[in-house]
This record gives C-alpha cells, structure tokens and sequence, in this order.
C-alpha cells in the first residue's frame, strides 16, 4: 500500500513540473493572436515588400453577382498574400462567386466563376439564352 502512495506522489509532482515547464516556456513565446500591420512592421525596422489583395468587405453568398462596394483592397506583406489573391477589385467587378466569402476573407482566382471554365452551365449561357437538353438513347 505505502508503495502505492510513493507512485502516485512521484505522478503528481511529475505532472506539476510538467505542468510548470510548459507555463514558463509559453509566457516567453509571443502570442499566436497579435496580428502585426505591415505599417508596424516598417516602424520597427524591418522592411517588407507589401501587396495589394481583395478582401470582402461583409458576408457574400455563393453564386451572387460581385459588385464594387463588396470589395476593398488590403496591403498585407508579401510573404503572406497568397499567390493567387485577386489584387485589383476590377478583376472581380460583375463576375458571379463560385462560394460563399466571410467578412475579411481574401479572394481568389479560383472563386470566381469564368468564361473559359466555368464551374456551373448557368454561368456559361449568355444572357437572353436557354440551355435545353435532348435525351439519347445509349448505342448498343
């Protein structure tokens, strides 16, 4: 029984000193949630390239047609945009979103509905057209 006790002691301090290693060492990182604007960045001395991207400026449902004051453009540091970022709100002006964007989510290439591939047939048809289908049978 004393042994017992012996082991379940040496758990607990072990688990403390774990415990207490892991708070000292997480008070010396920096926190996961400071966000640093690229103004900040200049400010402290390290200088980075910054690009244009798009963001969306509310919630914007899939399918609807994009109109300028959806949009705004961001500078952000360049190692962080992602490459395939729309940089120029008239890229995205009038084009149909292929899914749906949060407030402050970056748009990319690829939500965008386009001409040449486009992710839906409604998008390809021009307007004042309609698509018909014609059922075939299956050759045997």
């Amino acid at each position: 029984m004393r042994e017992k006790g012996v082991v379940i002691a040496a758990s607990l301090l072990l688990g403390l000193l774990a415990a207490g290693a892991f708070y000292a060492w997480s008070r010396g990182a920096a926190p996961l949630s400071k966000k640093r604007t690229a103004a900040q960045i200049a400010a402290a001395g390290q200088e980075q390239e910054t690009r244009m991207v798009v963001v969306a400026v509310k919630d914007i449902p899939r399918r609807a047609k994009i109109k300028p004051e959806m949009l705004k453009a961001v500078e952000v540091p360049k190692s962080l945009a992602h490459p395939l970022a729309v940089s120029d709100i008239k890229q995205a002006v009038d084009k149909i979103l292929n899914d749906d964007l949060v407030k402050d989510e970056v748009l990319l290439e690829p939500h965008i509905a386009g001409k040449k591939a486009p992710s839906d047939l409604t998008f390809a048809i021009p307007a004042g057209h309609r698509a018909v289908t014609i059922p075939t049978s299956v050759p045997t």
